[in-house]
């Protein structure tokens, strides 16, 4: 069975052959002269010494080429090592790219798993016409009841004759008092749950992934209608116009909303048309 040899990739093994040929030139000249010089008497010995003199001055040309060979040699060895130290430094860079991106996966899985847990675990108990008999309604289904509770009583209100012909900061001051006024009844069952979403949407915005459209994409679409309308309202009031609108405008969140229901078309103008996904 044939062993393959490895190479020898240092100074030594690439030049070996080259620096013995050129010691073994420069020992045979030197006994060359030697020899000569033993057999000749005193006065031809200045004679033969005159007429080497171009010889010494050839090895000193030698050597002075051996020099610059040499230094070309270490000018590409340290070229090459360059190169190699880069190419590390890339592959470094690559895998703390893929670690970074494996971190924020996680984390970004397990808030959205809180989220969707929040709504999970939500549950409302509410009474039938005749006031005898109790109905429970969990999960997505709560949000349904408290966008028909929001709908219905701003409906009663007549807010579309009294806001139509206001300015924008007279609408903001409007939904901003009757959204608080539902946000409050419902504070222990939405706040925490818009606080995650808040948090959830941040955390993608401040990551350094290359793609955060992909993120915010996959919260959107875990986001039933009902979530939906409400978030346009959440946003609007004191409770996330300052830091969640922002996010909410950049990331198009209210893209599958239906903006031609009766409440949502007075309070379209309030928002940046990035947040139903439109382009400027």
């Amino acid at each position: 069975m044939n062993k393959t040899k490895k190479k020898d990739k240092s100074f030594w093994g690439k030049h070996r052959i080259s620096i013995i040929s050129a010691l073994s030139f420069v020992i045979i000249a030197w006994l060359l002269n030697l020899f000569i010089l033993i057999g000749l008497d005193k006065n031809d010995r200045g004679t033969f010494g005159d007429m080497f003199g171009g010889v010494n001055a050839l090895f000193s040309g030698l050597a002075f080429a051996g020099l610059i060979y040499a230094i070309l040699l270490q000018h590409a060895e340290l070229k090459a090592t360059r190169e190699e130290l880069a190419g590390q430094r890339e592959e470094q860079k690559k895998q703390n790219k893929f670690i970074a991106q494996q971190t924020f996966e996680n984390t970004f899985f397990q808030m959205l798993r809180v989220l969707n847990d929040i709504v999970s675990d939500m549950d409302l108990i509410t009474s039938t016409t005749s006031y005898k008999e109790k109905s429970i309604i969990k999960g997505c289904d709560c949000f349904r009841t408290f966008k028909n509770d929001f709908y219905e009583n701003n409906t009663a209100n007549l807010l579309y004759s009294t806001m139509r012909e206001e300015g924008q900061a007279e609408r903001l001051l409007e939904i901003n008092k009757r959204y608080l006024d539902f946000f409050n009844k419902r504070q222990q069952d939405l706040g925490h749950y818009y606080r995650i979403l808040y948090n959830l949407i941040k955390f993608i915005d401040n990551s350094s992934i290359d793609d955060k459209r992909l993120y915010t994409n996959i919260v959107r679409a875990q986001l039933s209608d009902a979530e939906v309308f409400l978030l346009f309202y959440n946003c609007l009031s004191k409770n996330g116009s300052e830091k969640f609108k922002p996010l909410v405008e950049k990331y198009a969140l209210l893209k599958v909303i239906n903006r031609d229901s009766d409440l949502n078309i007075l309070y379209i103008d309030l928002y940046d048309k990035r947040a139903f996904g439109e382009t400027l």
